[in-house]
C-alpha cells in the first residue's frame, strides 16, 4: 500500500500557501521555524522551504467523486433582474445626509413666521387708592343679647337691634342716646339717607362716597353704624366740656353734634315717648 523512499533527507519548495491551498496549517515544529517563514497575501505566517523525510511511508487517500449538479432545464429566468441599489454616496453630490439636509431647508423655507400675540395688562397704581373712611369691618354676631326689642327698626336697620348693642358696647357709648339719634336723623331707618345706610347723620365721607350734601354714603348698614357711633364716641377726647356719652352730656353733645339750641330737646323728647319703650 505504501510507497517507501529510502534517501533521508530532501528539499522541496513548497508554494505559498493561501485559502485554496490544501497544505494550510500542517507545518511541523523545527528549530529554525522562525526562518523558515514568511508571509502570504493575507498576513498569515507560511513555511517557504521545509525539509521533509524521505523515509516514511506516506500515501494519498483516494479523493472521492463528486456529481457535477445540473440546472432545472424548465426553469424560466426571462425578463428577472435584481433589486438595484441605490447609490448613496452620489446623491445631491455629497451622500444621504446631503439630500436630507437639502429637503429639510426647502421645508423650513416653505413655513410661514407666525408673530408672538402681544399681552397687554391694565396698569394698576397702589399708591393712588385711597379709603374714604376708617370704619372698623369687625363681624358681628347678631345672636348676643340685646337690648333693644324689636319691632322698631324698619328698613335696612330691621334684625340690627344687637349689631347696635355690641358697637355700643365696643365704644362705650349709651345705647338709649344712640337709637335716640337714629330716630330723629333716619326715622329709624326709613329716610332717604337710611338706604344709603346712613342712619345717624353723619356728615362725612363713607366707603361709597357723600351726597351734594356731604352726607356719607356706605354699602353696608354694619359699615354706616359703625362709622357714626364711633364718630361719637371720640368727643370725650375732642371737647373737655363732654366726659361720656350719655343724656347727661345730652346738651353739650347736641351743640356740637347739629346746629342750634333745639337738637338735645327733640332727642330728649323723642327718647321718653318711643325709644325707652323699646329697651331691655
Amino acid at each position: 500500500m505504501f510507497e517507501k523512499h529510502v534517501i533521508n533527507i530532501k528539499t522541496y519548495n513548497m508554494p505559498m500557501m493561501g485559502l485554496s491551498n490544501p497544505f494550510v496549517g500542517m507545518m511541523p515544529p523545527a528549530p529554525n521555524y522562525a526562518a523558515m517563514m514568511g508571509m502570504s497575501v493575507f498576513s498569515c505566517p507560511q513555511p517557504t522551504m521545509m525539509p521533509m523525510p524521505t523515509n516514511i511511508p506516506m500515501s494519498m487517500p483516494a479523493m472521492p467523486t463528486i456529481p457535477t449538479p445540473t440546472l432545472p432545464t424548465n426553469l424560466n429566468m426571462t425578463g428577472t433582474s435584481m433589486p438595484s441599489v441605490p447609490n448613496y454616496a452620489n446623491m445631491s453630490g455629497g451622500g444621504l445626509m446631503d439630500s436630507y439636509m437639502s429637503g429639510l431647508k426647502k421645508l423650513l423655507s416653505n413655513m410661514k413666521y407666525i408673530p408672538a400675540p402681544t399681552l397687554i395688562f391694565p396698569t394698576i397704581n397702589f399708591n393712588n387708592t385711597t379709603s374714604s373712611t376708617s370704619v372698623d369691618n369687625t363681624s358681628y354676631s347678631y345672636n348676643s343679647s340685646s337690648k333693644i326689642k324689636p319691632g322698631l327698626l324698619k328698613g335696612n336697620l330691621q334684625g340690627k337691634e344687637g349689631l347696635i348693642t355690641q358697637l355700643c358696647q365696643k365704644y362705650n357709648v349709651d345705647v338709649g342716646v344712640v337709637l335716640s339719634i337714629i330716630g330723629q336723623e333716619s326715622g329709624f331707618g326709613t329716610s332717604n339717607l337710611a338706604k344709603h345706610n346712613n342712619f345717624m347723620g353723619y356728615r362725612a365721607a363713607g366707603d361709597l362716597g357723600k351726597s351734594s350734601k356731604g352726607f356719607g354714603y356706605f354699602s353696608t348698614p354694619e359699615k354706616g353704624l359703625e362709622a357714626a357711633i364711633k364718630n361719637l364716641a371720640s368727643y370725650p377726647k375732642k371737647y373737655s366740656n363732654i366726659s361720656k356719652i350719655d343724656f347727661n352730656n345730652m346738651d353739650a353733645i347736641g351743640k356740637i353734634y347739629c346746629e342750634g339750641n333745639s337738637y338735645s330737646a327733640a332727642v330728649k323728647n323723642l327718647y321718653n315717648s318711643t325709644v325707652k319703650k323699646y329697651l331691655v
